[in-house]
């Protein structure tokens, strides 16, 4: 699976995942985070009604998912 895929992936998995646990609509974005020393792709999570929310680092995950981890979880 190509970067792009994953990303695609990982959004509506975690939107899926979300939404049946907490049984509320939940957010779900992709966006470029840029820090000091790093920039990645993260993927953004918040339930509908807040601005406040927590992100995961797709480039990360990808990584490794890459080398192997998650991929039977």
């Amino acid at each position: 699976m190509n970067y792009e895929e994953f990303k695609e992936n990982l959004a509506n998995d975690v939107k899926e995942q979300m939404e049946a646990r907490s049984g509320s609509e939940v957010t779900v974005e992709t966006r470029t985070v840029e820090k000091m020393n790093e920039t990645y792709d993260a993927l953004t999570v918040k339930p509908e009604d807040s601005i406040i929310g927590v992100h995961l680092n797709i480039t990360k995950l990808y990584e490794e998912y890459e080398n192997g981890k998650g991929r039977n979880i």
